[in-house]
Parts: C-alpha cells; sequence; structure tokens
C-alpha cells in the first residue's frame, strides 16, 4: 500500500548539497539579462542568502523565479518532476523502478496534463515564463555535482515545461490526500461481522457507529451560532469551544484499552499527520494587527522542502509577494502580499475510492470493466522504463527494463473511474482506484496569482 513515506527519497539523502547561495555572509546584488527576459531582472540576496526579486513585469518576475530556483535546487526540482513522471530511475537507477512502476500506474502526469488543459491564460503564461527561466539557467550554466556523481550529462536532462510544474503541484496533492483506507476498512468490516455473527452482535453496526466514527461524541467542533469563546483555563478544554468530553472521557478510554490488551485483543492506536491554520483577529492581538499561523507539517529534508523568495514588480503589474514556493513550482503557497496574508492546512477528506470491477480479459489484458451489463472498453496505455546505470563509469547509460513482476508492460486506466487506474487482477475480478485528483483541478489559478491589486495601497 503506499503510503506518504512513498515521497521521502533516501536515496537523494546523500546526493543533495546545499546551495551556494545559502551560505552568504552579507547581502549581495546581481542582474539576470537573460535571453527570454523583457527587461533586465535586479536579485538581491539578503544575509541568509535568500532573494528577492525586483522586476517591471509579472513575467518578468516568474521567468527569474524559475531561474534562482534552477540556481538553488535544479537537482530536487529535477528529482520531483521525475517522481512526479515516473522516471526517476533514469536519473537514480534501478532502485526506483519500483516506485516509478507506482506513479506510473496512478498517471499524474496524465492528470497534469488535463489540469493544464483547464487553466486559465495568465495562470498559463505565469507557467510558461517559470520555465523559460528554468531553462535560461539551463542554458548558461554546468550542472550541479550530482548528476556527476551519477554520470549524466545534460542530454539527460530535458528543457523544463509548464507540465513539469504541474505535475509537481500534482504529486504534492497526491501525497498529502490519497489513500487506500478502503481497502483497509473493508478488511476490519468483514472482520467485525465475521465476529458479530459467531457471538451474536451486530458487528457492522459496531463498525460504522464507533470504530470507523467520524462525528464527535460532544459537540466540540466549531462555536455555533449565539455562542461565545471562552478562555482556555476557564474551561479547561479547547479554546475555540466552550464545550468538550468531560475529563473522565480519556482516562475511561486509556482503561479499556489497557484491558483488551491485557486479554490479547489486539487495539490499534492511530497515529495521524495532521497540519493547521489559524488566524487571531487584531482585537485580540497586542498590537492591533491581525495575525496568521500556518504550520504544514511537512517533512524536513535537505534541501528544505521549501524555497524561500521574495518578488516585487513596480511596473504597470504592480505585485509584492512575500513567503516560500515548492521548488518546481512559481507559487508563492505560504506568505503574504503585504495587504493579505495566507497560509494552508489540509482537510482530511475522503477523496479516495476503490472498487471491485467485472473485467472483460482478452489475451490477458483487461480491455473492458462492466457497468450494469455492459461492457466499457478500458484505455490501455503502453509503458517503457528505463534505468541509468550508476557506477560503471559510462556516461548517461541508461537501459530498458523488460516487463516483469513489478514492472507492468501497461497501465489499463478506467475511464468511469475518472480515468483512474485497475491496480490489481484476479482471473475475472479487478480492482480499480477513483481519486478526485486523476481529474483537471485548477490549483494554479489561485496559488500563483496570489495577488490583490490595492491602488494607492
Amino acid at each position: 500500500m503506499l503510503t506518504r513515506t512513498l515521497f521521502v527519497l533516501g536515496a537523494l539523502a546523500a546526493l543533495l548539497t546545499l546551495p551556494a547561495s545559502s551560505l552568504a555572509h552579507g547581502p549581495t546584488t546581481t542582474r539576470i539579462t537573460a535571453p527570454g527576459l523583457e527587461r533586465p531582472v535586479e536579485v538581491i540576496r539578503d544575509q541568509l542568502g535568500v532573494p528577492h526579486v525586483f522586476a517591471k513585469s509579472a513575467h518578468d518576475a516568474y521567468f527569474a523565479v524559475g531561474y534562482l530556483h534552477a540556481e538553488d535546487r535544479l537537482f530536487q526540482m529535477d528529482s520531483s518532476r521525475r517522481q512526479a513522471s515516473g522516471t526517476l530511475a533514469e536519473l537514480l537507477g534501478p532502485s526506483a523502478i519500483a516506485g516509478d512502476a507506482q506513479l506510473r500506474t496512478f498517471g499524474l502526469r496524465r492528470a497534469a496534463a488535463r489540469s493544464l488543459a483547464e487553466l486559465s491564460q495568465p495562470s498559463k503564461a505565469i507557467l510558461d515564463a517559470y520555465a523559460k527561466g528554468v531553462n535560461a539557467w539551463l542554458a548558461a550554466n554546468p550542472l550541479p555535482s550530482e548528476y556527476t556523481a551519477l554520470e549524466l550529462t545534460k542530454a539527460q536532462v530535458p528543457a523544463w515545461t509548464a507540465l513539469d510544474s504541474a505535475a509537481i503541484i500534482k504529486l504534492l496533492a497526491f501525497g498529502l490526500s490519497f489513500d487506500l483506507g478502503d481497502l483497509t476498512n473493508t478488511q476490519r468490516l468483514i472482520a467485525y461481522q465475521t465476529a458479530g455473527a459467531a457471538l451474536g452482535f451486530d458487528g457492522g453496526k459496531l463498525f460504522f457507529e464507533d470504530v470507523v466514527r467520524s462525528e464527535p461524541f460532544a459537540h466540540a467542533p466549531s462555536i455555533q451560532p449565539g455562542e461565545t469563546s471562552q478562555p482556555a483555563n476557564g474551561h479547561g478544554h479547547s479554546g475555540w469551544s466552550s464545550h468538550g468530553l468531560g475529563d473522565a472521557v480519556p482516562p475511561a478510554t486509556e482503561s479499556a484499552i489497557a484491558k483488551a490488551e491485557r486479554a490479547g485483543i489486539a487495539v490499534e492506536r492511530s497515529v495521524e499527520t495532521g497540519s493547521n491554520v489559524f488566524v487571531v483577529s487584531g482585537k485580540k492581538s497586542k498590537g492591533g494587527r491581525p495575525m496568521v499561523a500556518s504550520d504544514p507539517h511537512l517533512s524536513l529534508p535537505s534541501p528544505a522542502t521549501f524555497h524561500e523568495i521574495g518578488i516585487d514588480v513596480s511596473g504597470k503589474e504592480r505585485l509584492t509577494l512575500y513567503g516560500v514556493a515548492f521548488p518546481g513550482s512559481p507559487a508563492v503557497v505560504h506568505g503574504t502580499n503585504g495587504a493579505v496574508s495566507w497560509g494552508s492546512t489540509v482537510n482530511p477528506t475522503d477523496v479516495t475510492d476503490v472498487y471491485q470491477e467485472q473485467l472483460v480479459v482478452a489475451g490477458g489484458v483487461p480491455v473492458a470493466t462492466t457497468y450494469k451489463g455492459v461492457p466499457e472498453p478500458t484505455q490501455i496505455i503502453p509503458e517503457t522504463f528505463r534505468a541509468n546505470q550508476v557506477g560503471n563509469g559510462t556516461p548517461d547509460d541508461l537501459v530498458v527494463i523488460p516487463p516483469a513482476a513489478g514492472v507492468p508492460a501497461a497501465t489499463v486506466v478506467v475511464p468511469r473511474r475518472n480515468n483512474g487506474p485497475i491496480i490489481s487482477v484476479t482471473g475475472t475480478t479487478g480492482l480499480s482506484v477513483q481519486f478526485t485528483g486523476f481529474g483537471a483541478t485548477p490549483f494554479t489559478t489561485a496559488a500563483i496569482c496570489s495577488r490583490v491589486d490595492m491602488p494607492g495601497a
């Protein structure tokens, strides 16, 4: 089963190095005059090495963001787009084939192409400007040292495209929302129903009303109309609600779990990850200004998950941004424009479903699924996997990995399932996955154009 650990690339740890700019000791000023810019762009790196872009147009600003991302994080960006596309083995070698097969099957790059086609023209223009900036840096500079260690030259580093950025954004959303919990819950339900039938209780009711219950046992999730929040020290519960579970509930729960474990009954203790964002009104802050705090609870790799940057456009298009972006995408996902500040958090919504399919198989390939007695053709996508032969002293030595167990010859997609793939086949029965993110999602409309035009502000 895929877990969020799929996105932690331990193999990169020994290769990734800190960019030289992160070691800066004082402010520096440079000018970018690369082909493709409408006018030169000034970049000031502060004492921490954080770049601040000063441009005369949004095109030039996002061109510079791409240029700077490539300068600081090219290998990280390249790794991310290859992971999203299922081609990471072409960089790291055969050890990445299993992950490539999974990501190729789920088809995040195909999903990114659907999203890209639906984006607004301003969003597409920003993605294109960003890609041109990445490619301008690539054309004018040698590759980072990681490529030398992997025996790869520029011939194996494709030009950056808007689709690459879209694929990275899809990968991020996928890692934070996709899950195959339906499979686990189905197994649990069957176990509860089986135990209930043997012992004389309603196992299904116990499962749905207790084990996988989402609704709190007490009114606690929000402040209802007419209510007011109370200080946490006034009622002993969450500061955002005057309600909460009684003080006796937590110890009673722990006692019940302990008794079950002593009796030899396995109790699953769920450890969920999460994130948070909250806002404090200016009426509640000491300085009289509203405050926003956001903690996405993402991992802390090296280089970091985010790339800090400032953007200032002083021409006809006025734009001021400061915050962090994901290397590979121009979007300032957490930041401020001087008038509005924003962050993000994850809403644990069920966006993934697993379906049992009745298949029509021809030549060992599921060529159709049956819906209400009618065969519906599947989409069959041939796959070719390649792997870098690292360590043999031959530059750019990529070989084709033949189909085998875990290396599919093709991906089979069920159009009805939001273009989700078939992930398992047993005879004429299969399992398909439907995920919201497999369809077109307008992720960049808000995330990239994070600006508010405020005359006189």
